[in-house]
């Protein structure tokens, strides 16, 4: 269950009609997807992490290999072309989705969240930062391990909220939360324990 803050903290109307809980319906784990990268004074971007494209490549070429294999030799149950081409089409998603135009833009004066959402920077109140555990399989055993991840929204004028990133890292998210608090001009409610 998500930790639930006491916006009263903030003293701030805005933070008192904001919803305190995840943003995401399911947390990426520890996985770091993205990162921050500034593109100049007036420009900060959010990247796919290197990791993140390596994993997506790595399916999509595993899945094209597996299926060449099994043309080639015409051999291959039914099931194994299935996960193969499963396997194509989950990197194709990842590397399709990471590919979304994701800044903040001073020039401009917009936040680019994808190819269809674009906010003013205008309207943006403020920056909020959540954690919550939640349960992971881990490797090699799949036992279930408790794990912290955190949240960076973006919380509009009417208190409507936006994410902007999320994964694992405490130290990198928050000093990311801050990068982009101080870039945009806008308060960090920092939630995250």
């Amino acid at each position: 269950m998500p930790k639930i803050f006491n916006p009263k903290n903030f003293k701030d109307p805005v933070a008192q009609k904001t919803e305190w809980t995840p943003v995401l319906k399911e947390s990426n784990g520890n996985f770091k997807i993205k990162r921050l990268s500034e593109a100049g004074d007036a420009k900060v971007e959010i990247k796919p992490s290197a990791s993140s494209r390596i994993i997506y490549r790595n399916c999509i070429l595993m899945g094209l290999a597996a299926l060449a294999v099994m043309f080639v030799t015409q051999n291959g149950v039914l099931i194994l072309r299935i996960f193969s081409l499963a396997a194509v089409l989950v990197g194709c998603w990842g590397m399709y989705s990471q590919s979304q135009p994701l800044y903040f833009d001073r020039n401009s004066g917009v936040f680019k969240n994808g190819r269809k959402q674009t906010i003013k920077l205008d309207d943006i109140y403020a920056l909020q930062l959540l954690s919550r555990v939640v349960e992971v399989k881990m490797p090699p055993k799949g036992q279930l391990q408790k794990i912290n991840t955190y949240e960076l929204n973006v919380v509009l004028n009417d208190g409507k909220r936006v994410n902007v990133l999320a994964h694992g890292g405490f130290k990198e998210i928050r000093d990311d939360s801050n990068k982009i608090s101080t870039f945009i001009n806008k308060p960090l409610w920092d939630a995250a324990v």
